[in-house]
């Protein structure tokens, strides 16, 4: 129960909303600043990790090459990654993630880049009302310009963005609200901020869900969302979203 011993390649420990399965979320989306700075989602290493609900207190730590998913290593050094998660009372779990680690810069003559993310988490559920809220801060300090990965999908890179030589900081936070009804219908209202760089202006992007879930059975679900996008400069970019979930 207190310790055991995973090698290969698995979701790395940070996180509440990451470590939640796709099959489990309650949203069809994962939060923006999940996506982004929890990533990569499932990387190369070997993790440490026991604890249970019941012994009050969780705990995984592990080494990752930060390649993200099926790609090896590409550089000497290695992130570590650590999750820690108690459980006061059988309502409420309280918990903490970091990780720290270096990124290859576009030019391989240049020094590596420091990354460093720290979050913090709080969940509480009572008679099928979940309340979850996480906060995630980030920073990347470049030695010299470098492309700095944007994630997506299941944790995997979408694209890079260009940053000159400097320090930055990225934060933001979720709060979910959802109450799983006698009917199988369980509404779901979420609330997501996320800035990519707390010194430059304009560019946070905040998105406000409304859903509802349908469970069919226990292995199969509808969702839909409805997610409001809201911009510093607001643009006609608001989405409704229809999932079908079946499990196998």
């Amino acid at each position: 129960k207190w310790a055991k011993i995973s090698i290969g390649q698995f979701k790395t420990p940070f996180s509440l909303e990451q470590n939640t399965s796709c099959s489990g979320l309650y949203t069809v989306n994962r939060s923006d600043v999940v996506s982004q700075l929890a990533g990569p989602q499932r990387d190369m290493g070997v993790m440490v990790s026991g604890g249970h609900d019941s012994l009050l207190v969780k705990y995984s730590v592990g080494a990752f090459n930060g390649a993200g998913i099926n790609t090896l290593d590409n550089n000497v050094n290695k992130e570590v990654v650590g999750r820690l998660v108690f459980n006061p009372l059988d309502i409420i779990s309280v918990g903490g993630s970091f990780r720290m680690g270096k990124t290859n810069p576009t030019n391989d003559d240049e020094d590596l880049n420091d990354i460093l993310r720290f979050g913090g988490e709080v969940l509480f559920e009572y008679q099928g009302i979940r309340l979850q809220s996480e906060y995630i801060m980030g920073q990347d300090k470049l030695y010299s310009d470098s492309r700095v990965p944007v994630y997506g999908g299941c944790g995997g890179i979408v694209g890079y963005n260009t940053k000159t030589a400097g320090t930055y900081t990225k934060a933001g936070y979720l709060a979910m609200l959802s109450y799983m009804t006698p009917w199988n219908l369980e509404p779901v209202v979420k609330f997501d901020s996320w800035d990519p760089d707390i010194d430059a202006e304009d560019d946070q992007v905040n998105n406000l869900t409304f859903g509802i879930n349908y469970f069919i059975n226990d292995y199969s679900r509808v969702q839909i969302n409805y997610i409001n996008v809201q911009e510093s400069n607001p643009i006609d970019n608001d989405m409704l979203i229809l999932q079908l979930q079946a499990k196998f």
